[in-house]
């Protein structure tokens, strides 16, 4: 049976306006996102050789199947928020990082008004059409960021509802940041991103099986944490581009 690697790129160009104050959250100035198809998250499937085993799916009813799926461009500008906002009642238009999950295939940008967003948040669908399992690997990487504007970012992976980690007796996703400028985990994080080489390389890293006929559901959630003592007014116009590769085989 031939070998085959399957690249699915996963491109995120933001470009980002940046007016920060750290004396209250409620004050949360915006991030500009950009409002142009470069600026959208788009998720790409390459097949270096062998048949077309899989394929991408950005709604929930899996129609039309395509080799290149984006979601929709951030056109509101993007207020810094804090992670325990999302979900918190005194904050009812940030809902939890489990019910933006479940919304389903496609974007669910965190809209706040006319002009402004929460957060950006884009599920997609991998299906396996073929009649054998594929192991893959997925990697999300820094390709560029300047200002340092990686150093707020946080990112939370869920995969079919299961990337969860614990507090107490409540399951929770995790939120993956760049190491604090202190060493260890930073403000309001869970794991720290992988060291990449200088300010590119690899920042997240999992594998997994998907098995004939199987279907996996991904959503990925990024916003600016607002309490993280790195998120300053030098990120002023900042910006930063991530990829996610999956390999499978």
């Amino acid at each position: 049976m031939s070998k085959f690697i399957k690249n699915v790129t996963l491109v995120i160009f933001i470009a980002l306006i940046l007016v920060l104050s750290m004396i209250a959250l409620t004050a949360c100035p915006p991030i500009w996102g950009g409002g142009n198809d470069d600026d959208g998250f788009t998720v790409s499937l390459r097949f270096r050789y062998g048949e077309m085993a899989l394929s991408l799916y950005d709604n929930s009813l899996l129609e039309n199947p395509n080799s290149t799926i984006a979601a929709e461009p951030l056109e509101r500008d993007l207020y810094r928020v804090t992670r325990y906002w999302f979900g918190h009642p005194e904050h009812p238009d940030i809902p939890s990082f489990q019910h933006i999950d479940s919304l389903g295939g496609g974007s669910n940008h965190g809209i706040r008004n006319s002009v402004q967003s929460h957060f950006f948040a884009f599920t997609f669908y991998l299906k396996n059409h073929s009649n054998r399992s594929h192991n893959y690997e997925a990697r999300i990487n820094l390709i560029d960021a300047d200002k340092n504007f990686d150093d707020s970012l946080r990112i939370v992976l869920i995969r079919d509802s299961i990337a969860y980690g614990r507090e107490g007796n409540q399951r929770v996703p995790i939120v993956y940041a760049k190491e604090a400028a202190t060493g260890g985990l930073d403000v309001y994080s869970d794991r720290v991103f992988l060291q990449p080489d200088g300010n590119r390389g690899t920042i997240i890293f999992f594998n997994n099986i998907i098995a004939p006929q199987d279907l996996h559901r991904f959503t990925i959630i990024m916003y600016i944490e607002g309490w993280d003592p790195e998120t300053t007014d030098y990120m002023l116009g900042g910006m930063i581009r991530l990829a996610m590769d999956f390999y499978a085989f």
